[in-house]
């Protein structure tokens, strides 16, 4: 079957190509910089640019939604494993997100077992730490990404970093210190997450929750690195899911997890007796079971933070991380992606400088949280109220 040449467009000082990847929130293309944009015409005299990839991702539905995406991004441009902002496009009525380009992602590595047929530990330990050291930039930002999976996580051949992308679904988390004592709980929308990535309280309809569900999903996302697939995969529906969960790690009872009674869609589990974790992981030391744990405890309460995380003794024992630039990256079949953010760039275009989000963008990101719970998303394909 003949390949169609896909068509060039001009967006400012950008030329749109392929189309490389697609989403809930976006179409995301593989494009060039082109001319300089309007803040290198103002640096520079001589009109000098970079010639560079970049990745463009074309806001679907309401543009508030991007502006709140792009908000998020530039809160993190200092950020070293987060996907880097480089301008907003507004054309022809369509808004346009241009992100640095990145070559893979971390779902590509899990599925390319003919190119990586193993996984050691010491390259589990890298990524786990990159993810790790992204969400902690997320959450030091008050930022609670609330859809971490493998294909989240964008892998740099040049770089050869690890950094988070697609915001569709973040929000904030204000700082209890800024509280008068006086402002009701945050209620926020329980529809968010990938489900095989979705922590359990959740599922039972827990609206008051933070950064713990950031915790879990990287639990999950460990336990996969390790396993080479998903460790709860209930595709059928989120009854499925839980029951997965609580066959591999017990029911909240056996968990002590007693508040989840409490929660409005809670439902009763028979008690399970699994296998220890270690059993489950045989392969995994000590140390390595102690994270896994308290990361994917059912409690939220008891749930490691990621700070803690990042200071466990893990990453401490023998054997220790490697240096990126010892991993495999695979590139992704036909770039068929499925992140709507997935991009990222040359080493070129991460020197690029830091700028301070505008005014602009922090009021409508504190407009949007008001209404999180007004919010609809598609998870896997499914229209979530």
């Amino acid at each position: 079957m003949k390949r169609k040449i896909a068509e060039r467009k001009r967006l400012g000082a950008y030329e749109k190509h392929q189309e490389i990847g697609r989403g809930t929130y976006g179409t995301v293309y593989a494009g060039l910089q082109v001319a300089p944009t309007e803040d290198e015409r103002e640096d520079n005299e001589d009109g000098a640019h970079r010639r560079r990839r970049v990745a463009i991702k074309k806001v679907v539905g309401r543009h508030d939604v991007g502006k709140r995406e792009a908000g998020y991004l530039k809160l993190c441009r200092d950020a070293s494993h987060v996907v880097q902002i480089l301008d907003v496009v507004e054309q022809d009525g369509k808004m346009y997100l241009i992100l640095e380009y990145m070559d893979s992602d971390l779902e590509a590595v899990l599925e390319a077992k003919d190119d990586v047929p193993e996984l050691p530990i010491t390259h589990v330990k890298t990524y786990l730490h990159m993810l790790l050291q992204g969400v902690a930039e997320l959450h030091e930002r008050r930022i609670l990404h609330r859809d971490l999976k493998p294909n989240n996580l964008l892998l740099s051949l040049s770089q050869r970093t690890a950094k988070i992308t697609d915001f569709g679904m973040a929000t904030t988390i204000h700082d209890p210190k800024d509280d008068d004592g006086d402002a009701a709980p945050t209620k926020r929308s329980i529809q968010v997450v990938t489900r095989a990535y979705r922590a359990p309280e959740l599922f039972f309809g827990e609206e008051q929750y933070g950064f713990e569900i950031d915790v879990w999903s990287v639990g999950c996302i460990f336990a996969e690195l390790l396993l080479r697939k998903p460790f709860f995969d209930g595709a059928l529906s989120d009854i499925d899911q839980l029951s997965r969960i609580f066959q591999a790690l017990g029911s909240p009872a056996e968990n002590g997890w007693h508040d989840a009674a409490k929660l409005p869609f809670y439902l009763n589990f028979k008690d399970t007796h699994p296998k220890p974790l270690s059993e489950q992981f045989p392969h995994l030391s000590s140390a390595g079971v102690d994270l896994l744990s308290q990361m994917l405890q059912l409690d939220p309460k008891k749930r490691i933070s990621v700070q803690d995380a990042l200071k466990h003794a893990f990453f401490q024992e023998e054997p220790l991380q490697v240096d990126p630039s010892e991993l495999v990256i695979p590139e992704i079949p036909e770039r068929q992606l499925q992140v709507a953010g997935k991009a990222s760039s040359s080493a070129s275009a991460q020197s690029g400088s830091t700028r301070p989000m505008g005014a602009a963008a922090a009021e409508v990101i504190a407009v949007m949280e008001e209404n999180d719970n007004e919010h609809t998303f598609m998870i896997k394909g499914r229209r979530i109220v």
